[in-house]
């Protein structure tokens, strides 16, 4: 779906101008960051260039300890490239 398709549901469904406002706005911001962390994963870009190991019940935080936001974290450890992940006990628990 586009943003305008979304756009003309939207007033279809009888929305104003500013509501329509809002609702795409929004849109706009979660498909950003959903393309964000799908170029990160690749490990080649922005702010997050490792992929953490996660491991645990938990999901406050990946193997290295860092806060898990806007990070990008995996149990596949094929995708892991963090070095600090790997070096923890939570990553050596599961070779």
């Amino acid at each position: 779906m586009t943003r305008d398709d979304l756009e003309l549901i939207l007033r279809r469904e009888g929305l104003t101008q500013p509501q329509t406002t809002v609702v795409l706005d929004a849109a706009d911001r979660y498909a950003t960051a959903q393309a964000k962390a799908a170029i990160y994963a690749l490990g080649a870009f922005g702010p997050w260039p490792h992929v953490h190991y996660f491991a645990g019940a938990s999901r406050t935080k990946v193997a290295c300890g860092k806060p898990n936001v806007n990070l990008v974290n995996t149990t596949d450890r094929a995708r892991v490239t963090c070095g600090p992940c790997k070096a923890t006990t939570a990553w050596k628990a599961t070779a």
